[in-house]
């Protein structure tokens, strides 16, 4: 039993010293020689990251931030905060930083891709309330702006937003508090071997690219510089702009790397990233990185590629041939006026001319001084006594009752002119002048139906 005791008590010891040297090997692992206040990663197999979301890193020591799920985030951060301020200046200004990391955007499509990546500095670990797309995993749509953040970052943009004033879909921009960048540029570097000439990058190509950022603190001017991983950096960066940190990175504060996808398939991966207070970060040797999957963007089908250049002429063709058959219905359709209609108006009227309030047919003359109800009490009295049947016209007792108000005055009804009802207007001289002056509409049906049951 006691031997038992001393072999449960020896196994525990180990156990405690097992952690403790793997503690201090990621520890070695992250941290370089010069303190706590740098580290590298050339590679993350046993690094000592915390990750969130969707961040995964593979087998081979590749970092996925996110993979082909549509509409999420991935972060990844640097375990231990990082001290910003100098406590032995007494200033409120940030250290100088540096970092760099290299990075790989693959998209499905060769034409369209996620929402990007982004280097961080942010005073917690907690950004679950930020949404994916083209919030990058940072922000959302109540806080984008809010000085409240106190989160500064560098984009690495492949989707045009004019709401956050995006330059294009390929850019890298410089964010203070938000996603409308206070300097952004085209994606790109200026080739040292080529006198200074600008060279373009797509960010969602694949292939591997380095990112630089430096800031320094005394002149408070922040350069961020791009270049595919074999070149070295060049000597002009890409941005550069003057940004004072110290209202936005106050005390400690943690370092990431944040990426995120909208509807479009796309894997956001880091092979390798460096950071370092007060001095360049270390350099990282592309050698000793993790290898990029061989995965190639799918292009559009071939059925598309054929039937795209007959499909244009033949939609120009239909579009062409229905403005010409509207013209041509509008010219056989139009409204012939005869020489009579010269003098003594049209006989026709569209209906468009003739629906709307009744009180708008009120005099103009009035200037509108009168009561609506009464207007349209005339009005109405009016039509009903130039019925196009005389036996439905009231009689005179019966106007007095509607003036009065003694008898509701009914709802005028459609009249329509058959040629059942054009027979019974028809006197022996022709056609009552009153009924053939009443409007009446292009329907006809036969007869008319009553709107009085008074005698006269």
């Amino acid at each position: 039993m006691h031997l038992k005791l001393e072999s449960f008590v020896s196994f525990l010891a180990l156990l405690v010293l097992f952690h403790v040297l793997v503690g201090l090997s990621h520890a070695a692992a992250a941290v370089a020689a010069g303190g706590g206040d740098q580290f590298m990663y050339e590679g993350f197999a046993g690094a000592w990251l915390d990750l969130d979301g969707m961040a995964v890193v593979e087998p081979d020591g590749k970092l996925m931030l996110t993979n082909v799920t549509s509409q999420m985030k991935g972060h990844a951060f640097h375990p231990a905060p990082l001290r910003f301020h100098a406590p032995a200046n007494g200033t409120a200004a940030v250290r100088s930083f540096s970092t760099a990391f290299v990075f790989a955007i693959a998209a499905d499509y060769v034409t369209v891709s996620g929402n990007g990546l982004a280097f961080f500095v942010a005073p917690s670990k907690n950004l679950s309330t930020a949404s994916p797309s083209q919030f990058l995993g940072l922000f959302n749509s109540e806080n984008n702006g809010n000085a409240s953040n106190r989160i500064f970052a560098v984009e690495l943009d492949t989707i045009l937003n004019p709401e956050f004033r995006d330059i294009n879909s390929n850019h890298v921009g410089v964010d203070v508090n938000g996603l409308v960048s206070v300097a952004s540029k085209p994606a790109g570097y200026y080739a040292d071997d080529d006198a200074g000439a600008f060279k373009n990058l797509t960010l969602f190509s694949g292939d591997a690219m380095q990112v630089w950022v430096d800031y320094d603190g005394g002149a408070m001017v922040i350069n961020v510089t791009l270049a595919p991983v074999e070149v070295p950096k060049p000597s002009k960066p890409l941005i550069s702009v003057a940004v004072d940190l110290s209202p936005v990175v106050n005390g400690t504060a943690y370092v990431g790397l944040s990426s995120s996808t909208g509807p479009f398939h796309t894997r956001h991966y880091v092979l390798g990233w460096s950071f370092a207070m007060d001095g360049p970060a270390p350099p990282l040797n592309y050698a000793n990185l993790p290898k990029l999957p061989r995965v190639s963007a799918k292009r559009r089908s071939k059925v598309l590629d054929v039937l795209a250049p007959v499909a244009t002429p033949l939609l120009a063709l239909a579009v062409v041939a229905g403005v010409s058959f509207l013209v041509w219905r509008r010219i056989r359709y139009a409204e012939l006026r005869e020489d009579w209609e010269v003098e003594f108006g049209p006989h026709r009227f569209a209906y468009k001319d003739l629906f709307g309030d009744i009180a708008a047919a009120a005099d103009a003359r009035l200037c509108g001084d009168y009561d609506p109800n009464e207007a349209a009490l005339v009005l109405k009295l009016g039509l009903l006594c130039s019925h196009p049947v005389a036996a439905e016209r009231p009689s005179m007792r019966q106007v007095v009752q509607f003036l009065d108000g003694d008898v509701a005055l009914p709802e005028p009804e459609p009249t329509y002119r058959s040629f059942t009802t054009l027979a019974m207007m028809q006197n022996a001289d022709g056609f009552d002048s009153c009924a053939v002056s009443y409007p009446s509409t292009s329907t006809s049906i036969d007869g008319a139906p009553s709107v009085l049951s008074g005698g006269r």
